[in-house]
């Protein structure tokens, strides 16, 4: 009897579907942080950053991250929040109806798949090279393994339809 996962190719297409599954969960993140955004009232953002950072400020009024932190959301204007909450929340629809064609197998879906995470790709690479923020390396390395894992399926799909 063959275990289901016992060749490399279940191993991959398992692994195809974990990738899946984390962009899901990741695109849900950002609709509903886009959608969370878009609700907090004008200067919530600052009042709450006030209230995270009050205690590390008292006992440390120079601490970097805190000023930081406080600094930049005191800073953000209205228009700037609902841009990032626009882009999140439309970023997060995007991804989740690719990845939930690409769960039902549309085969047009594959390749616009790919250039939608060599585009996310690119976009985070921009980011990087701006903040040095680590998480757009992560992401970026996912996009990597989704982009090699999507094209593989699109080429089994084909071969199993004959094309």
């Amino acid at each position: 009897m063959k275990r289901p996962f016992s060749r490399p190719e279940g191993l991959l297409h398992a692994a195809f579907e974990t990738t899946l599954a984390l962009k899901a969960l990741e695109a849900v993140t950002e609709l509903l942080a886009g959608i969370g955004l878009y609700l907090v009232p004008g200067g919530g953002i600052g009042r709450f950053t006030g209230w995270l950072t009050r205690a590390e400020l008292a006992e440390d009024p120079k601490d970097w991250v805190a000023n930081t932190l406080l600094t930049m959301a005191q800073k953000l204007s209205i228009e700037t929040t609902h841009f990032y909450a626009a882009y999140m929340a439309s970023h997060g629809v995007l991804k989740l109806v690719l990845v939930l064609l690409l769960w039902r197998q549309v085969r047009w879906a594959y390749p616009a798949s790919v250039v939608m995470f060599m585009g996310f790709i690119a976009y985070q690479i921009h980011r990087y090279v701006l903040t040095h923020a680590p998480m757009m390396i992560v992401l970026t390395l996912l996009d990597l393994v989704i982009i090699w894992l999507t094209l593989r399926e699109y080429r089994r799909l084909r071969g199993r339809n004959g094309d």
